[in-house]
């Protein structure tokens, strides 16, 4: 339950940011390109871009850990004073609504590409986005293993990070934002084309329930409540399709051989 509402009220308040912004600014080329500007600049200047990740279902695991819990940005705990937790909150989702600004951004320039410089129809501008999306995780597979394979090196060698390993891991999240918003744009828009156009009331209340039934069999229902994550590589290098690697690790890690597991 503490995953189905934070949900809920965390999608009210994506909707409610997004919506407006359509209505005082309007879907043009300058205001989306400045609220994408604006939110990968705060979020890079505050550390936490991969947090515009939507940190996927394969970080964010439904285990005793992480049931009833959100990366802050503060790390605000039980011991500290209830003045830090509000802090926390808020300063963590002030944040989040720069994550907001940068999803508005990069999905407006979008459907202003596909919709009017090429005059796609919107059909045809979601099928743009799935494509993008599958061509967007294989590369996303290349990357990743290059990173893997220097990372280990670049840890050991340098108490710092150097410039490029920093511009590299930058330019792989926003890649993987990229490939990430066009995937929920293709979902999004393909349930508005294919799941019951005709019957809203089908189309818009048993995604609801059908959505919260595969998420906790699959046991990724803290996914709804994922929150910020740090931008330094020494905490990893993630991209958003873990769900299967995550539970192959865990298994090595129940059965005590952990030292492969970073």
């Amino acid at each position: 339950m503490y995953s189905l509402c934070w949900g809920v009220f965390d999608i009210c308040f994506w909707k409610g940011i997004w919506d407006g912004i359509n209505h005082f600014g309007g879907k043009t080329w300058h205001f989306s390109l400045a609220t994408l500007v604006l939110g990968i600049v705060i979020l890079t200047i505050s550390g936490v871009l991969k947090s515009s990740l939507s940190i996927p279902i394969g970080i964010s695991v439904y285990d005793p850990e992480h049931h009833i819990s959100c990366t802050t940005f503060l790390n605000a705990n039980r011991k500290q004073s209830c003045s830090r937790w509000f802090a926390d909150g808020l300063v963590s989702r002030g944040l989040e609504l720069f994550v907001v600004l940068s999803w508005h951004g990069m999905w407006s320039l979008i459907d202003i590409i596909t919709d009017k410089c090429f005059g796609l129809s919107f059909e045809h501008s979601t099928l743009v986005s799935l494509v993008l999306g599958l061509v967007g995780v294989l590369i996303l597979l290349f990357l990743q293993s290059i990173l893997l394979e220097l990372a280990p090196a670049v840890n050991q060698n340098h108490m710092v990070a150097p410039l490029w390993w920093e511009a590299a891991n930058f330019l792989f999240t926003l890649i993987g934002m990229f490939v990430t918003i066009n995937w929920f744009r293709t979902i999004w828009n393909g349930m508005d084309i294919l799941y019951f156009p005709g019957n809203p009331y089908i189309s818009y209340f048993t995604p609801v329930l059908i959505g919260w039934v595969v998420l906790l069999v699959c046991g990724c229902c803290s996914c709804m409540h994922a929150g910020l994550y740090e931008d330094n590589p020494k905490l990893g290098i993630s991209i958003t399709f873990h769900y299967f690697s995550h539970n192959f690790a865990q298994r090595i890690k129940s059965s005590g051989d952990d030292k492969t597991i970073s």
